[in-house]
């Protein structure tokens, strides 16, 4: 064991936590999984979606095209063209059959199946052993996703895998191809644009909520009147105090913030974002008031914001993700 590498290390060891999982949990938690990504608008909007055969113990998503929202809807499996020695060459193909493929993984059958440019690809969604915050992937270690993902050019890029499969960091590489998000059983991660990663990870992570406040199909935001991002505009929030849950905290941040009491109602997206001397994790819910007026006790202004309007502020820059998940999918209103 000593002589592994520390990829492999974490691979092993995330691969035994995923066969604790029993095959009732198993098949519970793919459900779940494929029930949450199918209510994504990256998914509702996708009209070619790229999925996986799941063998073994992985996550499976054979549901998934049986849900009311993969109505007319093309998917696509891919199929390993060469070995590792070869160049890990896969494609993208729409089958026609199945048949056995390389590391036991079926396949399109390459005879009745026809393969799909991918370009054309609007969604992928990819296995693999781990994740992390920052949406590196953790794969078998052939590289055939890292190989094929920068061709698809039009897609929105993902991880689907059990909740026990996210890690607080792996090592990456430049050949290593990032996650836009990821989805679980439990949630929906939203990671930082590639651009915006910070090297070296920071060393110290935030663990914060925030709630989006609906009303009427507008948003409420609020904007900083402190610190050195004073002047931009945020959803309110701040940080889980030690031995609270995410809910309770939201609950006690408005209460301070606004003078307002909230109803705290589903998890919306988990942002992970990196600052300069951090990085965020910022669990996201959708929330309407109880009681209160929302009365500004830190924030300098604050406004209820239309669809059409959410560009018309400077939003933080961890808000920014969850600003674009809502354009897409909108408001989580009554």
């Amino acid at each position: 064991m000593s002589g592994l590498s520390e990829k492999e290390l974490i691979r092993r060891k995330v691969m035994e936590i995923r066969r604790g999982l029993s095959p009732a949990k198993r098949e519970q938690y793919s459900l779940r999984a494929a029930e949450r990504l199918a209510a994504l608008p990256e998914f509702r909007a996708a009209h070619t979606v790229m999925l996986y055969r799941a063998v073994r113990d992985e996550l499976s998503l054979e549901s998934l095209p049986t849900l009311p929202a993969s109505s007319c809807k093309r998917f696509v499996y891919p199929r390993c063209l060469s070995g590792p020695a070869a160049g890990s060459e896969m494609a993208a193909l729409l089958p026609g059959g199945w048949e056995p493929g390389a590391f036991g993984i079926p396949e399109p059958a390459k005879a009745s199946s026809e393969i799909v440019p991918p370009g054309e690809i609007d969604l992928v969604v990819c296995p693999g052993a781990a994740f992390d915050c920052r949406g590196v992937r953790l794969g078998m270690g052939a590289g055939y996703y890292d190989r094929f993902l920068p061709l698809c050019s039009n897609a929105a890029v993902s991880i689907a895998a059990f909740e026990a499969q996210r890690v607080p960091s792996l090592p990456a590489s430049p050949s290593d191809f990032p996650m836009d998000f990821a989805v679980t059983e439990e949630n929906l991660y939203l990671f930082p644009p590639r651009e915006s990663k910070i090297s070296p990870f920071p060393e110290k992570t935030v663990r914060v909520v925030a709630a989006v406040l609906c009303h009427e199909d507008r948003i409420f935001a609020a904007r900083r009147g402190y610190g050195a991002w004073k002047d931009f505009w945020e959803f309110p929030g701040g940080k889980i105090e030690p031995g609270e849950t995410p809910e309770e905290a939201l609950a006690r941040e408005i209460l301070e913030e606004l003078d307002t009491k909230i109803l705290v109602g589903k998890k919306l997206a988990r942002v992970e974002y990196d600052y300069p001397d951090f990085h965020l994790s910022m669990d996201c819910f959708a929330c309407r008031v109880l009681s209160g007026s929302l009365t500004l006790l830190e924030h300098e202004s604050a406004c209820w914001l239309p669809a059409a309007e959410l560009d018309s502020v400077d939003w933080l820059p961890a808000d920014l993700s969850l600003i674009r998940h809502l354009q897409q999918g909108g408001f989580p209103c009554d």
